[in-house]
């Protein structure tokens, strides 16, 4: 019994030694990236690989699910990186800057694919079956081919603020965030309407 008390006492002090260093931990990745700037997008680049852009215009990578970051690369806060797509032809992202470039090395570097001509701030990249939706702050849609090579604007929402945006076969559904909740063209952009029973208020 003399000698079980003293393995108990040195397992709960292990215990404990762990359960702070892991919340130590926890508070300074907060607190790293946090204090660079508010984080404006994560993107997954492998099984346990995350990039997190920073309005500072810093892109940092974990390898161990978000505990530890270290600096990726460094650009000017107008050319910060605003939203990912991961596609088979590589990871895609827009900019502050109305840009949209493509990395083919999981963010190492970054070639721009396609500039929207209002130089708007990029909301939103999502997927329309093999092609590419490009929609930015202004309301420029813009569809580009998988790889990134060919694109052409497909509508101009009606928005002073667009966020979000998805294609579903011919119809476009756009989330917008000046009070305008969400619009939606089934003519490909030509006309532009709200749901007749809203679901945002």
């Amino acid at each position: 019994m003399q000698r079980t008390i003293p393995s108990l006492i040195i397992a709960l002090h292990i215990l404990l030694t762990a359960f702070q260093t892991g919340h130590t931990q926890s508070r300074d990745v907060s607190r790293h990236l946090g204090s660079e700037g508010p984080v404006l997008a994560f993107a997954s680049v492998g099984a346990d690989t995350i990039l997190a852009s920073l309005a500072s215009g810093q892109l940092f990578r974990s390898c161990d699910m978000a505990w530890t970051w270290y600096l990726l690369s460094r650009t000017d806060a107008r050319d910060a990186l605003t939203c990912f797509l991961h596609t088979e032809a590589g990871l895609f992202a827009g900019t502050r800057s109305g840009a949209i470039v493509r990395s083919t090395d999981a963010g190492m570097s970054w070639l721009t694919v396609h500039r929207f001509p209002t130089e708007a701030i990029v909301s939103s990249l999502v997927r329309d079956g093999d092609a590419i939706l490009g929609l930015s702050r202004d309301g420029s849609i813009t569809r580009g081919s998988e790889h990134g090579s060919r694109w052409n604007t497909l509508a101009v929402v009606p928005s002073i603020r667009s966020t979000d945006a998805l294609r579903l076969n011919d119809t476009l559904i756009v989330a917008c965030g000046d009070g305008d909740g969400l619009l939606i063209s089934d003519d490909g952009g030509a006309t532009w309407n709200a749901p007749t029973d809203p679901p945002l208020s």
